[in-house]
This record gives C-alpha cells, sequence and structure tokens, in this order.
C-alpha cells in the first residue's frame, strides 16, 4: 500500500481510525479475495457517461496496476492517466511533489 519507511504519521493516523469490520463486511476479509456485500459490485459500464476531464492516477507498484487503470481510461471520455513510478497505493504521499504537480497541471488543464 506505501513503499515509505517509516510509514508517514498521516497514514498511520489514518489506518489506526479504519473500521476492519466494515471493510470485511463490504469488500473482503483477505487482501485479494473478493466475499463482501459489494464482490459483484460493477458501475463500469457508467464510465462513458463521465464528460468531464478525469484524472485517473496509480503507483508502478500499485495493486490498482497501471495495465487496470488504463482500462478504466479507455471506458472514460476525456480521461487521462499518470502512472507513478515509485509509488504503490499512496502516490500523494511516496511522490508527494510530483503528485502535486501532476494535479495541478490536470486542474489548469481542466479549467482552460
Amino acid at each position: 500500500m506505501c513503499r515509505l519507511d517509516p510509514i508517514p504519521d498521516a497514514l498511520q493516523q489514518a489506518l489506526h481510525g479504519k473500521a476492519p469490520i466494515i471493510e470485511e463486511r463490504l469488500l473482503c476479509r483477505g487482501q485479494f479475495i473478493m466475499t463482501g456485500d459489494l464482490k459483484a459490485f460493477d458501475r463500469t459500464s457508467a464510465l462513458g457517461g463521465i464528460t468531464a476531464p478525469t484524472l485517473l492516477t496509480c503507483g508502478r507498484h500499485d495493486m490498482c496496476t497501471p495495465e487496470a487503470t488504463a482500462w478504466y481510461q479507455m471506458m472514460t471520455p476525456n480521461a487521462e492517466i499518470s502512472v507513478f513510478a515509485n509509488s504503490s497505493h499512496m502516490a500523494h504521499l511516496e511522490e508527494a511533489d510530483r503528485f502535486l504537480q501532476v494535479v495541478r497541471a490536470f486542474l489548469h488543464s481542466a479549467e482552460s
């Protein structure tokens, strides 16, 4: 989830407040085995209806792989993707400066 060592305080605090019973009920008991109520939830058919500029991000080492993120990008009009080479799922912490540059550039472009 995060490749930084030590884990940043902000992430530790966020994970400390996490309610595992809710995650287990909705998603899964294990990291990769979906068993919860949302197991069959699929809204990918709605992605084509998103007309606003959309930024998808992922890390090179993310569980939501760049290939999977590109698949969602193909279904979303006006979507662009940014892959963070040195990140997993927490690019906003792992590559904070570059993440802010990418988001700022995207927002500037979307406002134009």
